[in-house]
Formats: C-alpha cells, structure tokens, sequence
C-alpha cells in the first residue's frame, strides 16, 4: 500500500515510484527558518527534501545520534536557502528549551497559520505546512483504497502520531511510548522493542475472527 511520509506532507505509493498526494512547505520556509537557526547556531535543522534525500544545516550530536538510529544519511549545507525545493519538512533538533523557544516565536508569528510545529521527541521539534499531519494524510489513504475509517487502526509512540491515533477506530500504542500518547486514550501493547506488532494483530485477529 501507499505509504504516508514526512508526517504527513505526502503520500507515495513505492511500487509505482510516484507521489498520489502532497502538501509541501511554501517557498517562505527556506528563508524563515534560516533567520532562525542564525539566532540559534546550537539548534540544527534536518530538511527533507522530496527526492528522498535529507540535508542538514549546523548539524549537531543529535543529528549524528538521529542519523546513527534511522541508518539513513544527511547531505550537509552551509545553509537552508542553498537546499533545493519542495521540501516535505523541517525538523529542529537542539535542547528542548531553546525548541520550546524556537516553536514560541514561530507561533507568534503572522504567517504562523501556514505551518504546523509538533516535538517528535523532546530533542525534535518538525514543522511542516499546515495540515500537514499523520491523521489528515490516513483519511486520504484510507479513501483512496476505499476502507472505511471505522475499519482503520493506527499506532504510534509520540506526540506527532496523536492525530492519527485519535481518528482511528482504535489507536495503539506501545508501553514505553511518550505521555501524552498514553493520556490520549490509546490501547497499550508491549514494549516496542519487544511484541507490540504482535500484539496489535492477536488483538484484531480475535476481533475479525
């Protein structure tokens, strides 16, 4: 099936090698995320650009620590204005205060309704263009193969998979998954590292049986 990327910014189906539907960041996002990270030479910035290749601007230990768990690898850039467009997303990664500070001026911005920020992890805060998100990009997923949404399940384990575990028919999550997974209301299921898939599908397989 199609698979959802980028948080949400697009839906590309593998097998035919081609996106079916996307919601990129604006031309803007270059430029005003650059006055950022000038204010902010500790924060780095991973772009992920939709040729499938990531770029990282002031890359720091949590982009090599990032870069080290996913087994995929960064391109550097002096800066974000020489990164090639469209971009599916920005993620900040940097100490959780100087993000919060990050997402605060955003936010306080005029052009702030065109983007959403959610913290992935408390080192990771991702922007991305507004609507934009996991649950939005499920909805057309499902319409797309015609499966009504009272018969999708979704997990997840942070902050930036709540919108699709919240539409869900039921949302599960693993047990070390992030607080306010588990505050949402989620199924909680094993430890991720151990038989939360298994879990998932014992559960369904007794409940279509």
């Amino acid at each position: 099936a199609p698979s959802v990327l980028c948080n949400g910014a697009a839906l590309y189906d593998f097998a035919a090698g081609e996106y079916l539907d996307t919601n990129f960041l604006d031309g803007e996002a270059h430029r005003r995320v650059q006055a950022v990270l000038d204010r902010y030479p500790a924060v780095a910035v991973e772009a992920y650009h939709i040729g499938n290749t990531i770029h990282a601007v002031q890359p720091n230990e949590i982009t090599r620590h990032h870069e080290h768990i996913t087994h995929v690898s960064v391109t550097e850039a002096a800066s974000l204005l020489d990164v090639p467009a469209p971009l599916g997303k920005l993620m900040f990664e940097g100490a959780h205060g100087e993000l919060a500070e990050i997402r605060h001026y955003l936010e306080s911005q005029p052009w702030s309704d065109g983007y959403e920020l959610i913290f992935s992890d408390p080192t990771l805060l991702e922007m991305t263009a507004r609507g934009a998100n996991k649950g939005g990009m499920v909805r057309r997923l499902a319409a797309r193969l015609g499966v009504a949404m009272e018969r999708v399940y979704c997990a997840g384990d942070e902050a930036n998979d709540l919108s699709m575990l919240t539409i869900a028919a039921e949302g599960f999550a693993p047990a070390n998954c992030a607080a306010a997974v588990r505050e949402s209301g989620a199924t909680i299921v094993s430890d991720a590292a151990h038989d939360a898939l298994a879990d998932i599908i014992d559960i369904l397989d007794k409940r279509y049986a």
